[in-house]
Order: C-alpha cells, then sequence, then structure tokens
C-alpha cells in the first residue's frame, strides 16, 4: 500500500468516527502540505452552527500498516521537531491509524489510537529527553467506542489546551514554591462535558486530567502537571456493615478505578465489582497490625458463621463465595489468643500496636506469660526462681516495664503492671534525712522513656504532689523533669506528644515551689527549655531569662545556660570559659546542651 493510499485510509477512519457526533465536525486534509498540522475538529454546543461554535482544535492524523491488535495503548515514533512545533501553536490532537489490509476478502480494517497533546503534557514529554534527540516514541490510546466519551475527550482536550496556552513557554514555578510564599488560594481539576447527567468521576476516570492552582493575584488557573493514567477515586461510604443483626463497622471505603470498583471492609475484607459484569469477586486477607486483625476477625468468623453478611440493605451471601483459605476452627483459636492480647495492651496502658506476622517464639511466651498473670490473673510458673522485681519484657517492638512478686513456690510468680507495683526508690544523703517512698516513676532514664509502650504519664506529677515538702523531693523531681527533656529530643508522634506534655506539668509544678524550698532559677530555665523546643520564645519569657541573668551574676552554669536559651552563644562561650573542666564536662551532658549543637 503506497503513502497516498495510508493516507486516505487513515484520515477516512477518523472523518468517519467523528461523522456519528452532533458536536463535532472535522476538517481534516488529504495530501495535506502543512508541516506538522493536518486540520482541526471543530467543537460545537447544541447545533452545529456558528452561533453555536466552541472552537477548533487542531489535528494531525498519521497512518501505519499493522496488523489490528487487542492493546489498549500503542507507541508511535514522532520527530521532535513536529512536537516542539505543536507545543508553540498550543497543543494538539494526535491521531495514529492502524491499517490492515486482506486483499483476498477485498478487506481493510482500521483501529484509532490518539494522543491529547497539550502544552503541558508536551512540556513534560519534551523535558524527558536530551534537546538533540531526533525523534521519541509517544504512547496513545485505544480510541474510546461510544460517541459521548469522544465528544468529551475532544472537548476536554480543547478546554486544556485553551488554559495551557498561555503558559507554554514560561517556566512554571511548583506548588511547593507557591505555596511557601502564600499564594496558592486552592487546587482543582477542571473538567467537562456536553451531558450534564454524566458522572463526573465517569469523565476524570476515562479522559486526561490536570492539576491547576488558582495563584493569588492570577485570573487565569495556573497548570501544575498533567496526572497519570493510572488514576482512581477513593472515598468514605457510611453504611451500616452488620452480621445478623450485630453491628460491626460504619463505613467502607471505596476505590474506583476506570475498568473496577472495590468495596474495602475493615483492612483485609474487599469485593471487586467488574464494570460491565454481573458479579462481585470476593477476597479476605488477615491484617498484619494486631489491633487491625482482631476487629476484622471478629467480623469474619461471625460472617462465614452466619453464611451472609448485611451492607446498608444488601444481603450478602458467602456460602457460594471463596473463603476456601478460611479454616474457622483454626482461624477462632488464632483470634482468641490475639484478643486476650488486646486486652492485656488495654490493661497495661500500651497504645502502640505491634506487627503480629512478625513475631518470635520468644515473643509468643512473653504474651503467654503477660496474659496468665495479668489479664486472666493466675500465678506464672514455671519461671527462673532469680528474677527481679522490675523486669523488661519485650514483645516484637513493643518493650514493657512488668513487676514480678514472688511466691513461696519456687519459680512462681504474681505479675503486675508498672503502675501496680509496689516498687519505690530511696533517696537518703544522711540519716537525718526524712524517710520517704518515692515513685517509682524516679526510676526511669532516658532510655526507658523513649521505649516502654506501658508507662502512665498522667499519674506521674500526682505521685510527685502527693510526695512531702522536701529539697530531695524537688531535686528527684527535677531529674526526672532533665530525663523527660531528653527524651524529647529523640522522640516522635504520640510519645513526645506524651513526654512534651507530662514535662510541662512538672516544669509548671516545679516553678509554683516557694524560694525557700527550692531553686526558682533552675525550675524557670528548665520550663523555658522546654518550651523553646516547641515554639519561639515570647517577651515574658525572654524577660524572665535576663532576669535570672541579672540576679546569678556569679554562676556560669546558669548563665551558659541562659544565654544559649537567647540564642546569644557568644556570651554563652564567654561564661562557659570560666567553668572548671569538670563542671564544663558536666554542662555538655544536660538536655541545655542541645540548643549549642
Amino acid at each position: 500500500m503506497d503513502a497516498k493510499a495510508i493516507e486516505e485510509y487513515a484520515v477516512d477512519a477518523v472523518r468517519d468516527c467523528l461523522n456519528y457526533s452532533d458536536h463535532l465536525s472535522s476538517f481534516i486534509a488529504e495530501d495535506d502540505k502543512e508541516p506538522s498540522w493536518d486540520g482541526h475538529i471543530y467543537i460545537y454546543g447544541n447545533k452545529k452552527n456558528k452561533e453555536h461554535l466552541e472552537g477548533r482544535l487542531p489535528v494531525q492524523v498519521k497512518g501505519t500498516v499493522q496488523t489490528i491488535i487487542a492493546n489498549e495503548t500503542i507507541q508511535y515514533r514522532m520527530e521532535t521537531t513536529d512536537l516542539r512545533n505543536y507545543l508553540r501553536d498550543g497543543g494538539i490532537l494526535l491521531f495514529v491509524v492502524y491499517i490492515e489490509q486482506d486483499k483476498k476478502a477485498m478487506k481493510t480494517s482500521t483501529q484509532i489510537y490518539y494522543r491529547e497533546l497539550t502544552p503541558i503534557r508536551l512540556k513534560e514529554i519534551l523535558g524527558s529527553i536530551d534537546s538533540s534527540q531526533k525523534t521519541m516514541l509517544v504512547s496513545l490510546k485505544k480510541m474510546p467506542d461510544k460517541v459521548a466519551e469522544i465528544d468529551n475527550m475532544i472537548l476536554n482536550c480543547y478546554s486544556n489546551c485553551k488554559r495551557q496556552t498561555s503558559f507554554a513557554d514560561t517556566t512554571l514555578p511548583s506548588y511547593e514554591e507557591l505555596n511557601n510564599a502564600g499564594l496558592v488560594e486552592g487546587v482543582s481539576i477542571p473538567f467537562t462535558c456536553f451531558d450534564a447527567n454524566m458522572r463526573p468521576e465517569d469523565i476524570f476516570l476515562k479522559n486526561d486530567a490536570y492539576l491547576y492552582v488558582k495563584v493569588r493575584g492570577l485570573e487565569a488557573l495556573q497548570p501544575l502537571g498533567g496526572m497519570t493514567d493510572e488514576k482512581f477515586i477513593s472515598h468514605e461510604k457510611k453504611v451500616p456493615i452488620s452480621v445478623n443483626g450485630i453491628l460491626y463497622y460504619n463505613n467502607c471505603n471505596v476505590f474506583e478505578t476506570i475498568d473496577r470498583i472495590v468495596y474495602r471492609i475493615g483492612k483485609g475484607l474487599t469485593f471487586t465489582h467488574l464494570k460491565g459484569s454481573n458479579g462481585l469477586n470476593i477476597n479476605y486477607s488477615s491484617p498484619k497490625m494486631l489491633r487491625d486483625y482482631v476487629r476484622d476477625q471478629r467480623f469474619m468468623i461471625a460472617a462465614v458463621n452466619n453464611g451472609s453478611m448485611q451492607i446498608g440493605s444488601i444481603q450478602i451471601n458467602l456460602n457460594n463465595s471463596d473463603l476456601s483459605q478460611f479454616e474457622i476452627s483454626r482461624q477462632t483459636e488464632r483470634y482468641e489468643f490475639y484478643n486476650k492480647v488486646v486486652r492485656l495492651f488495654e490493661i497495661i496502658g500500651c497504645e502502640e500496636d505491634v506487627d503480629i506476622t512478625k513475631l518470635t517464639h520468644t515473643d509468643f511466651r512473653n504474651l503467654s506469660i503477660m496474659i496468665t498473670g495479668i489479664v486472666d490473673n493466675k500465678v506464672v510458673e514455671g519461671l527462673r526462681n532469680d528474677l527481679q522485681p522490675l523486669m523488661y519484657v519485650d514483645v516484637g517492638s513493643l518493650r514493657f516495664l512488668i513487676g514480678f512478686d514472688k511466691t513461696d513456690k519456687e519459680g512462681s510468680y504474681i505479675l503486675k503492671n508498672f503502675e501496680e507495683t509496689n516498687v519505690y526508690a530511696k533517696f537518703r544523703e544522711t540519716d537525718d534525712d526524712p524517710k520517704i517512698r518515692f515513685p517509682k516513676y524516679l526510676l526511669l532514664k532516658r532510655d526507658d522513656l523513649l521505649s516502654l509502650s506501658n508507662i502512665p504519664f498522667d499519674h506521674i506529677l500526682t505521685s510527685l504532689q502527693s510526695l512531702p515538702s522536701h529539697n530531695h523531693v524537688y531535686n528527684a523531681a527535677n531529674t526526672l523533669l532533665l530525663e523527660m527533656i531528653a527524651a524529647i529530643d529523640k522522640a516522635e508522634g504520640r510519645r513526645r506528644e506524651h513526654l512534651f506534655i507530662t514535662a510541662l506539668e512538672i516544669a509548671d509544678w516545679l516553678c509554683t515551689i516557694p524560694d525557700t524550698a527550692w531553686e526558682p532559677c533552675i525550675a524557670k530555665l528548665n520550663r523555658i527549655q522546654l518550651i523553646k523546643r516547641d515554639r519561639a520564645l515570647n517577651d515574658s519569657e525572654r524577660n524572665d531569662l535576663y532576669d535570672i541573668i541579672e540576679g546569678n551574676p556569679d554562676h556560669p552554669r546558669i548563665l551558659v545556660a541562659a544565654y544559649l536559651l537567647l540564642d546569644e552563644r557568644t556570651r554563652a562561650q564567654h561564661f562557659y570559659m570560666q567553668m572548671a573542666q569538670e563542671e564544663q564536662n558536666e554542662f555538655t551532658s544536660y538536655p541545655i546542651y542541645h540548643f549549642w549543637q
């Protein structure tokens, strides 16, 4: 087949395809002499007349003799000169037509592929190659087989080309740059269609989509970039999910792609509906995290035993579903064990979760010991006879501090959560000092505060406040405060939040102690260094620091701390050099040194 025949077949295929539309007219020339364009598609509103003309979209049609295949996408080699011409002209709709001829049957078949080459898409394509490259492969998609989808595709291509043309020759700032400058007023994904009754979700999934940002001071939306073809829509659907009248979930998550809808219940159960079909594919994979596993297993055991579940008003029969991997007796046994683990975590105050797929034999043994002693309230037997009253117990990535009270029977112990243990600390420098039972929380060091998962942070302050007023009490509380501040510098997430709140409570309390009972400048310094880890100091706090400096001219250690908190490092260095070497070494171990590093 010669080049002229190929071109005629290709152009005719595109024309014939567009002739079915009530909104599109093609003006595509055969044997066109223009260097990079073949013509235009005219886009109309309600009627094909001048009064309803929306605009026109440039097109390029390429034909190639190929065996027609079922592929949804192809690649076609284009000259980069043409692509740069398209960019300068504001974009184009590219068609590539596969032509297959059966001479015996005197029949010619065609398959049209297309690519929306908007200015932003062209910039992305050309930006991925070297400027000296002469040709490159361009990906195209199979032409839709419904007239309405073709109409909307071409209308959206035209609309996006129009929005992007003025930005074709400019270097666009990124979203991060605009947002950091405070210029972002909103982000949108605009699209248009002819049929107001079409689902916006379908238009989004089936057409090219672009992110645009509304920039303060600009009338036009600025494009940020094109989205990939692997688009999906996700949302939460409020719907009661029950078994035999018992509610288990209040919602499910819905994920929709161009060809399927997936409903996810909990973390492990999915229903997949292929668009255009009647059936559902049901799949269950037990979650890895403990609490998710227990919740999902409770639901699955009930549903499988009942043979069905209720999602809103829809009854789903599970008897014919492929849940053969769900061995009900074994799954029930595992569920009962892990349900006791969740109960254990609730009793000891562990908010964190654990990946049950990574637990070792030792982890399971430790869990069984704690379940027996703390959940079941039974004496634990068969342990070593020399265990300490407080022991670290590890489970996966978690660590607990558990009390082991020895009984009269060898190797037998009564277990208690750290909060319930009778362990206490003693601080007596001389025989004349009062006998004070200091709370066990004063035994905690920085590493404990960072690693233990059963610290009752909300009890620490009240345990300190219940002690008698004495210098030793306040020194001990301040020592714990410093350990907490040191831990805060390494902690993250909820643990850092717990540490910060508790430390601030202790610091505030120490600041209320009368001057005659303790050192107010130490209390203020520690409170301010804690606050500085969270935000900039205000004028009142800075004035407090200057008052401390003025009131302690002969205490280099206090002066160094105050100047560090004021960000006056030169002054801090001056007084640091006045300290003895031993004092300098000690100072570097304090949390305040964080502001000098």
